[in-house]
């Protein structure tokens, strides 16, 4: 500290910014040679983009060398300018960046922000916004895209979407319940008949009560969609059996619905009736009939379609699946008679099986038979199943993704 300093370069003051190389420890940009230092610390930049502008200080460190050396250690922003009214110029530790000017006209080193970059905090301007990533829009590169796109959304599963749309509909809930009905009825049975626990007997129970309670509530005002039904049924069908027959079903299923009514109301205890046992007979009949006459009305249309498919000649069938590319009028009329009547024949044969199993729920209530609670709450497991199956298959065709 209190040794001779060391001579300065006899080239100091013809030195110039663009001439110089050399590089001074410091953080500040400076004058030295006078006294008292003084510090300027801007405030730092709101958007936190960038760090605040360099400190200006004066330092006396060299106060017996040439008081016209100025030090700058790192670039300084765009638009900011040194100054100094004295011809020997200020010395630079390293070379300026774009847009920073430097003169000399007096002995006071001064930094000037220019006009355009006094409206940014602290008199930087923000950096531009990155280029944007160029996005390949030809329909193959959106093709593969789609193709192997693994969807991070559950909600945007087809499966989801379907369920969604099934719950929202009065058939779709209906089957859900009823399926859930029966599936506590079969369970609580074999729960019993195996000595189970009561704590796992006795809510099986309440759900299959429940459930079947909020099943009838849910059916209130359905006897008009049947006489509804029973309306067109009897326009549209040109065949006098079916006609009778259909009709005959929509009728009964009206009627068992009215009572299905009366049966929540004693149930809910909006009004308790002394007969009520009559009532739950009468509805058992009521609906049993209805079967009946569906499962008659099934067995009737199985006899038409074998009746129809006689009379399409069999070799015109074998040849029209054989000539693919070479097919006539009248084997094409053959391939589409064929095929309407193998859809009738699955739909016909679907029903006759679901009335099948439905028939044991009301024949079990009026103990036409010695079937036990297990098997007839199989049966409604299944018949539900079967009833919102093709409901669901319906709505997941069309949620269902395109190849």
């Amino acid at each position: 500290m209190g040794g001779p300093r060391p001579p300065l370069p006899a080239d100091l003051y013809d030195r110039r910014p663009s001439d110089t190389s050399t590089i001074f420890p410091s953080d500040s940009v400076s004058q030295y040679g006078q006294a008292p230092p003084m510090t300027y610390r801007p405030p730092p930049v709101p958007n936190n983009r960038f760090g605040p502008p360099p400190a200006f200080q004066q330092d006396d460190r060299f106060s017996g060398s040439d008081p016209n050396i100025a030090v700058l250690e790192k670039p300084l922003p765009p638009g900011v300018s040194l100054s100094s009214n004295q011809s020997p110029g200020p010395i630079l530790s390293n070379s300026l960046p774009p847009g920073v000017t430097t003169s000399t006209a007096g002995p006071q080193l001064s930094v000037d922000v220019s006009q355009a970059n006094k409206a940014y905090p602290g008199g930087i301007p923000p950096s531009p916004p990155p280029p944007p990533i160029p996005y390949d829009k030809s329909p193959e590169r959106y093709e593969a895209y789609q193709n192997s796109r693994v969807s991070t959304v559950t909600m945007g599963s087809p499966v989801v979407q379907t369920y969604m749309q099934f719950a929202a509909t009065t058939l779709g809930r209906d089957k859900t319940y009823r399926f859930i009905q029966y599936l506590c009825r079969f369970l609580s049975y074999y729960a019993v008949k195996y000595g189970a626990p009561k704590s796992l007997v006795l809510p099986l129970m309440n759900i299959k009560a429940s459930v079947g309670l909020t099943r009838k509530l849910m059916r209130v005002g359905k006897p008009i969609d049947f006489i509804h039904n029973a309306l067109t049924m009897y326009k549209s069908t040109s065949d006098e059996v079916l006609r009778v027959l259909k009709t005959g079903k929509q009728v009964f299923m009206a009627c068992y619905m009215a009572t299905d009514t009366l049966q929540w109301i004693h149930g809910a205890q909006v009004y308790r009736f002394k007969n009520n046992p009559t009532l739950v007979r009468l509805g058992a009949r009521l609906w049993l009939t209805a079967i009946a006459c569906s499962w008659l009305a099934g067995v009737y249309e199985l006899y038409q379609i074998h009746i129809r498919a006689t009379l399409i000649p069999p070799h015109l069938l074998a040849r029209s699946r054989k000539e693919k590319g070479h097919t006539s009028n009248v084997n094409e009329e053959a391939q589409r008679e064929a095929q309407a009547l193998s859809d009738q024949h699955r739909k016909v044969t679907r029903q006759l099986i679901q009335d099948s199993l439905d028939i044991l729920i009301p024949s079990h209530t009026l103990k036409y038979h010695s079937l036990g609670e297990g098997l007839v709450g199989l049966a409604g497991t299944i018949t539900a199943f079967m009833g919102g199956e093709p409901h669901w298959e319906k709505l997941y065709a069309n949620n269902k993704p395109t190849a």
